[in-house]
């Protein structure tokens, strides 16, 4: 599912990964145990360090809407998000929003969206 997390990716690109997945984590302003042990799983086995999540953190509005440009990667992205969003065994409505919206600004239609 994450094949847009390859090892040939630079940092600042998997933070910007990452950083949209944590800003849908936060979304509903609740974070589950399941949603950030999923994450901050998923950051270390991209390679980022202590240093990286708190820079990813500070900056992630700035990585956020660095959005991938090629269609495959977006949707993965988005089927990566979904995933997380997944993990605590709900997926509530604003998450759904937001999804949308960001899929959206992608110039990605609702019917891409992996629900």
């Amino acid at each position: 599912m994450f094949n847009l997390f390859k090892k040939d990716r630079n940092k600042s690109e998997t933070k910007a990964m990452m950083a949209c997945m944590y800003k849908f984590m936060m979304t509903d302003g609740h974070t589950s145990s399941e949603e950030s042990r999923y994450f901050w799983d998923m950051c270390r086995e991209k390679g980022l360090d202590k240093a990286d999540m708190e820079d990813m953190i500070l900056n992630c509005t700035k990585y956020s809407q660095a959005f991938p440009k090629d269609r495959e990667k977006q949707k993965l992205l988005l089927a990566g998000v979904l995933a997380m969003m997944k993990a605590d065994g709900a997926v509530k409505p604003e998450e759904i929003e937001l999804l949308k919206k960001y899929s959206a600004s992608m110039g990605l239609p609702e019917s891409d969206i992996p629900l």
